[in-house]
């Protein structure tokens, strides 16, 4: 599926009418009846003296076929119509002997139920969805694909170690959006290393998962966030990265209390 860019797509309209595809190697019980009732564009191929339809659709050309015991494709349509009870579906799969069986059935009813091969076509087609996935995009969200990528920072203690040093010390950060930019969500990500002996490999950090919910801008252009002392995600040494939702200009200090 083509994604949502201004690479893909010359306008919003266009994006919003973008067809997209997926077999998905089944007929639903609902798309198979709504296929055999169109009578407009597959109306029932038997007709009386007078050249007209003695069904009204196919799918009441169908279910007489079931119901008729004499008719030697009663059994084929009974095991067709039973599986779609069952199911809620008729699987359409070439990779699987279920999925084939039911390809032979349907072609089997050519003649029969179907006009000709390009019904069958038309009937195995059905397996394919096509929707819309773009249609609710709005201008606002066309827009906001000019928009930069927000940027992660990296929040600096003790700028000839790179990282933050700590032992039950908490931390008090102070953000400072910079470009007047609100109503701002920042994802927090954090990086850990033990000690050995007051020794530590810089290669050897590693991110502690969901470690903090995300920070919420609050009033003003500047505001504080804290972590207690006491946590156990934070470890000797420590390195925070700040991500905002929405990209802006922004600073970000710490301090040890």
């Amino acid at each position: 599926m083509l994604e949502f860019s201004k690479d893909n797509f010359s306008s919003l309209a266009e994006a919003k009418a973008y067809p997209y595809t997926v077999n998905t190697k089944k007929i639903t019980e609902g798309v198979c009846k709504q296929f055999l009732l169109d009578y407009e564009n597959f109306p029932c191929i038997i007709t009386n003296v007078e050249g007209n339809p003695v069904y009204p659709n196919k799918w009441a050309h169908m279910r007489a076929i079931r119901n008729d015991l004499q008719n030697p494709y009663s059994s084929i349509i009974d095991v067709m119509m039973t599986r779609l009870e069952s199911n809620g579906h008729f699987e359409i799969d070439v990779d699987t002997q279920a999925g084939l069986a039911n390809i032979m059935l349907a072609h089997s009813l050519e003649d029969v139920l179907f006009k000709d091969i390009n019904e069958v076509n038309a009937f195995l087609d059905l397996t394919n969805l096509t929707t819309k996935p773009y249609q609710d995009k709005t201008q606002a969200d066309w827009d906001a694909l000019d928009a930069p990528e927000p940027v992660e920072q990296a929040v600096i203690y003790n700028a000839n170690d790179y990282e933050i040093k700590t032992g039950s010390q908490g931390f008090e950060f102070d953000i400072t959006i910079l470009d007047g930019s609100t109503d701002n969500i920042f994802d927090v990500r954090l990086e850990t290393c033990e000690v050995d002996q007051g020794q530590h490999d810089i290669n050897n950090w590693f991110e502690i998962n969901n470690a903090f919910t995300p920070v919420r801008q609050g009033k003003g252009n500047m505001f504080k966030w804290f972590i207690d002392g006491s946590s156990k995600r934070t470890k000797t040494y420590n390195r925070f990265y700040f991500t905002p939702r929405k990209a802006c200009e922004f600073s970000v200090s710490v301090k040890v209390v």
